[in-house]
């Protein structure tokens, strides 16, 4: 579901940039071809692939919970911290996967 931009065409010198859409990243960044041959080598076997961003897993709250549970989160997945009963949560509640991978509060 990518595709790529080319610099110089096919050649030599031209350098080659993988582009995945939203929520996705390029298993290769980029390729350049040098004497007729791109480099880093690929498998044949093994195309360049748009991957899923994901999340790490939120950590565990003492004295309260995180919802919903998943084994992965990716962009755009939100969760909800909340606290046992006579515990208060301090900061952003909820937090959503952002594209770098990254928990932020809203």
């Amino acid at each position: 579901g990518g595709s790529f931009v080319l610099s110089k065409g096919y050649s030599d010198g031209s350098f080659l940039k993988y582009i995945c859409p939203d929520g996705y990243y390029p298993s290769v960044q980029s390729r350049r071809c040098q004497y007729g041959l791109w480099s880093p080598k690929t498998s044949t076997r093994k195309t360049p692939e748009c991957k899923k961003v994901t999340c790490p897993n939120p950590r565990v709250l003492e004295n309260g919970e995180v919802t919903p549970y998943k084994n992965r989160y990716y962009v755009n997945d939100t969760t909800t911290y909340s606290c046992h009963s006579d515990y208060k949560f301090r900061g952003s509640a909820v937090r959503v996967c952002k594209p770098n991978g990254k928990w932020i509060g809203s």
